[in-house]
């Protein structure tokens, strides 16, 4: 083992890194440093300094770096309008390298000659807290307790701080805590129930969110400004970046969102409706819209689109008169609907459990979704030729499937096919919203995409309620998921020193332009 005199422990107060502090103390005989990042996670900091203190720690770091969290990290994620799989925003990943970044800073102010980290061996956080702090300090020690320590479990770690009367807060039945992030962007829940796909989350485990049956039968409005991307003032006051964050946190946590407002590029043709209405009435053309119902509509049956009228003013809310095929959210119903959709290899076959043909299936989803406020979007588009133009759309049966789908296809895809896949579905829209359907392109798109849906059979429970879907569950007999690799239990299944070499391997560039930008900055000798 090496010999470490100090280091500096990225510190939460939670479970994992309660015992880490300990577990250094005993296991390495050196000092403790602890850090611990204020970035939004509210009451949970409280009992930082006080259980730090009490395990003997003199050095206590609790650094507010919340506005910068929010200015230099996520306000650029979202101006690059990044989600991870189309639908994560990355709350999570966004916070460690500054974490990082912080740890290191602290680590050399104190002289410490080692960082250490409660991620696990499994997880994606001891890549990024490591490879962040090579990239700025490239001869970094690092200690993840993880992938040396024999405690296999979070019931293990509960034992061990039990024994060396270690205060950890835990559910009310006394099992395992669920491992939480929390921060100004997100709040994230892992382990317990949660390891296994098909298990429906229970009110208890929300913090910030109502439940959509507790939320306001009310709308309310709000007004974001931006200023060069970055939003900078709600309702007219102006906010710091944290603020802003903050305050939309309460807003859309006692409130449901979903409809999306688009503006669409014209094509050539007539200047306007009102204009056609007039050569219609010159000569005698009967016509079933008027100056009162001035709409623009195209209806199928996977969806029904609206366009001029009120429309073409992007500041313009929709009429309640302009959707046809969706309750507003204020007249659905006020109690959740769930619905189960089966799938054949990547097609939907039956809606709870009764077999459908493809209209009736199509049918019966626009009948369920329509009635619960599901599927409007208002849109501003980019047209082929180059205009913005902006349309309401309304396609509940194709809302819900899609969620549906998206849900088999993340429990059953290899994680580099499912990435791939994305960048192959943005074309394969362009194509068909561009007229290309009858290319070779498009045949050739269509032979990758049904490859892909050979294991995409199963089914997915969605919840339904004034607009808002959500995941209820999801089962597949082709699901990649394997509770043994993804739960906290370690066991051998899974070696977790083998992540050491692969990420030393992984953060090689890191540390070798670390260091070459550290010599190109020493000053030249002179002779």
């Amino acid at each position: 083992m090496t010999q470490v005199r100090k280091v500096a422990l990225a510190y939460s107060g939670g479970l994992d890194t309660s015992v880490i502090l300990k577990w250094l103390q005993d296991t390495y005989h050196c000092e403790v440093v602890t850090f611990t990042a204020d970035i939004g996670q509210g009451e949970e900091l409280e009992p930082v300094r006080p259980k730090a203190q009490a395990l003997g720690v003199k050095e206590i770091f609790i650094d507010d770096l919340r506005e910068e969290f929010v200015r230099d990290f996520v306000f650029p994620m979202f101006r690059a309008n990044a989600l991870y799989e189309g639908e994560y925003l990355l709350g999570t990943s966004i916070a460690r390298p500054l974490i990082a970044k912080q740890l290191v800073q602290r680590a050399r102010e104190t002289g410490c000659d080692a960082i250490a980290h409660g991620a696990t061996g499994k997880g994606n956080d001891q890549v990024r807290f490591e490879l962040g702090a090579y990239a700025l300090w490239p001869e970094a020690k690092v200690i993840a307790p993880w992938r040396e320590w024999d405690l296999t479990s979070r019931e293990t770690l509960l034992a061990y701080a039990a024994k060396h009367n270690i205060p950890i807060a835990k559910k009310k039945d006394g099992g395992s805590p669920y491992s939480m992030d929390a921060n100004a962007l997100h709040i994230s829940y892992e382990g317990g129930g949660l390891e296994d796909p098909w298990w429906t989350p229970d009110d208890s485990i929300w913090r910030w969110t109502k439940n959509p049956e507790e939320a306001p039968n009310e709308p309310e409005f709000i007004t974001i400004g931006y200023d060069k991307g970055d939003p900078v003032s709600i309702d007219g006051e102006k906010l710091s970046p944290y603020q802003m964050l903050e305050r939309l946190n309460q807003l859309g946590g006692k409130h449901g969102i979903g409809r999306l407002d688009m503006v669409e590029n014209r094509y050539v043709g007539m200047k306007s409706r009102e204009d056609c209405l007039d050569y219609a009435e010159k000569r005698g053309i009967s016509v079933t819209a008027s100056r009162e119902k001035i709409h623009s509509r195209d209806r199928n049956l996977w969806h029904i689109s609206h366009e001029g009228g009120e429309l073409e003013d992007a500041g313009n809310a929709p009429l309640p008169s302009t959707w046809q095929l969706t309750r507003s959210p204020q007249e659905a119903p006020d109690r959740e609907e769930q619905v189960v959709i089966g799938f054949e290899k990547g097609t939907p076959v039956s809606v709870n459990g009764m077999k459908l043909d493809p209209v009736s299936l199509v049918e019966l989803l626009n009948e369920i979704g329509g009635r619960n406020a599901i599927g409007r979007i208002d849109l501003v588009e980019n047209r082929f030729v180059g205009i913005k133009s902006r349309g309401c759309y309304e396609t509940p049966g194709g809302t819900l499937l899609i969620a549906a789908h998206r849900e088999l296809e993340a429990l059953c895809l290899e994680r580099d096919l499912m990435h791939f896949k994305q960048h192959i579905g943005l074309k394969y829209a362009e194509l068909a919203y561009f007229g290309l359907w009858f290319t070779p392109l498009r045949e050739a798109l269509d032979a990758f995409v049904d490859n892909t849906q050979q294991v995409i059979t199963g089914t997915t429970s969605l919840s339904l309620y004034k607009g808002n879907v959500s995941v209820v569950s999801r089962h597949s007999e082709n699901s990649l998921y394997r509770t043994d690799l993804s739960s906290f239990t370690m066991d051998d299944s899974y070696d977790q020193k083998d992540a050491e070499g692969f990420i030393r391997i992984l953060g090689l560039p890191s540390r070798s332009r670390a260091r070459l930008r550290a010599d190109a900055a020493k000053p030249e000798v002179t002779r």
